[in-house]
């Protein structure tokens, strides 16, 4: 049965303009579109009501690896029209899993009560296929699993033997349908690799024609070092196509290099590198609480060395030390019962309403919990944020993983239910058409990532839909829904 939705605005995500029509949609394909004025055939036609329609929004940088398993709904993501994800980022993967890895990533994966029992990115994949996850998740192979996979999270730098084990692994993912290789360069174990080693992964991905995304060494006060470092390896090693995860400037002194920024990724352009940025269109950033504690330990490790008095005295001690400004940091998730009603507060105010230090509150959160315990940073500067956005090359990347509308896995950053609609208010605001924010949630990551988007004939109905968009999450109230969204094809078997 053709299902005829009348009355759009086609986008094809080019970024050309709309054409005003309809789409005709039949067993999960698109059979026409059909410019207005033109004769229509018969089937069940649907007002559109003037609505946007364009292929599946996709998500450049998400990290729903294990929750797309727990709670393959993905209600955060397919509710602001997202049906394509790029997972895997950050250095950090559901895969390659081996005995020197699987029972940290058990751990860190806890609250979803998903068994790793998997090895290789293919079981990964088809496990994602059995659970009927409702995002297309592109898998990037994480470096920080991958080393783990092969040395464990010690700090030291490969050896030969093991280096060459990790070049071997890393080719047979990127073979059996890994995206490319992602990078986290800030978070252990990945922060112990060396030249030698990352130049041996770039060549490995390079070879087989694949991306190298990266969360950089320092997104603040060496921003313009870890970007050089990561642009050099490109270049030598001929890689193609590159992607700058969550682009920022952190911190208020290092806001103006921005500009500095921006010519070394033109200039890298202009060398017949393709570097693409994906942004989350907000102002403050979200991570584990656990990189305001010195040392380089993951977080398996540091919360059971804080159970240890003298440990945790330390901490407190080094943090009250660090001359850190707790206003600028909230509390998103973790810590059980006993922290729930702080949710949402900077730990200043945490402090105050509990009588404590917030060094101390921060202390006690990661010895009760450094695995779940996340919080948001400002340090971000909304007119950087304007000129991020404004890169005809930033996509959307809401840097969360999709989530049901409770909190049962966690609590999210408001980027993870909020962003396509704040993506398009902001890029609106800034005075570009509407088809080229579409481009940027569509063809631009597509060509990026290697996914097809396309409305045509054909073509498989992956139809997004919108009309009055809204964002309403916030800190106070994260997982509310956006509105205005729809998924044209679910009506398309009756």
């Amino acid at each position: 049965m053709k299902i005829i939705y009348t009355r759009l605005r086609i986008f094809d995500g080019t970024g050309a303009p709309p054409v005003t029509g309809s789409l005709v949609l039949e067993d999960g394909r698109i059979d026409a579109v059909i410019p207005e004025g033109e004769p229509l055939p018969e089937g069940v036609r649907l007002d559109g009501g003037g609505a946007g329609a364009a292929p599946g929004f996709i998500d450049a940088h998400g990290h729903s690896d294990l929750s797309a398993l727990a709670a393959p709904e993905c209600r955060s993501k397919t509710a602001q029209g997202f049906t394509v994800e790029v997972c895997g980022n950050c250095g950090l993967s559901a895969f390659p899993l081996t005995d020197h890895n699987r029972a940290h990533l058990q751990e860190l994966y806890r609250q979803y009560r998903v068994p790793l029992d998997w090895s290789g990115g293919a079981e990964y994949r088809e496990r994602l296929r059995r659970a009927g996850t409702a995002l297309q998740l592109i898998t990037l192979c994480g470096h920080n699993t991958l080393r783990a996979a092969v040395a464990g999270y010690t700090d030291r730098a490969l050896t030969g033997d093991e280096l060459r084990r990790e070049a071997r692994l890393l080719d047979e993912e990127l073979a059996e349908g890994a995206a490319g290789l992602s990078l986290g360069l800030l978070y252990v174990p990945g922060i112990f690799a060396d030249n030698r080693e990352l130049r041996t992964l770039f060549e490995v991905t390079a070879r087989r024609g694949k991306i190298v995304t990266t969360h950089l060494r320092s997104e603040g006060n060496e921003l313009l070092e870890s970007l050089s470092e990561v642009i050099a390896l490109a270049r030598e090693t001929g890689l193609t196509k590159l992607q700058i995860s969550h682009f920022k400037t952190a911190g208020v002194r290092n806001w103006g290099k921005l500009p500095a920024a921006r010519r070394l990724l033109a200039e890298a352009r202009a060398a017949g590198l393709t570097v693409g940025l994906d942004r989350y269109p907000y102002l403050e950033s979200m991570t584990q609480l656990s990189v305001v504690a010195p040392g380089d330990r993951d977080d398996v490790t540091l919360q059971r060395e804080l159970a240890a008095p003298d440990n945790f005295a330390r901490l407190v001690r080094e943090l009250e030390d660090g001359n850190r400004d707790w206003r600028t940091v909230r509390l998103v998730s973790g810590g059980g019962a006993a922290f729930a009603p702080y949710r949402g507060w900077t730990f200043d105010r945490i402090g105050a309403a509990r009588g404590e230090t917030p060094a101390r509150i921060v202390a006690e959160l990661l010895r009760a919990d450094a695995v779940g315990a996340t919080a948001a940073f400002a340090g971000m500067c909304g007119e950087n944020l304007q000129r991020i956005l404004s890169d005809p090359w930033c996509m959307l990347g809401t840097d969360e993983s999709a989530r049901p509308e409770s909190e049962v896995f966690g609590r999210s950053h408001p980027r993870g239910f909020g962003s396509v609609p704040e993506f398009l208010r902001q890029l609106a605001e800034l005075g570009f058409p509407e088809q080229e924010a579409i481009r940027r949630l569509t063809g631009l990551p597509g060509a990026q990532f290697g996914v097809p988007r396309r409305l045509a004939p054909g073509a498989k109905a992956d139809v997004v839909c919108w009309l009055h968009p809204a964002a309403t999450a916030d800190f106070v109230h994260p997982h509310r829904l956006s509105s205005g969204f729809r998924r044209l094809d679910a009506h398309v078997d009756g």
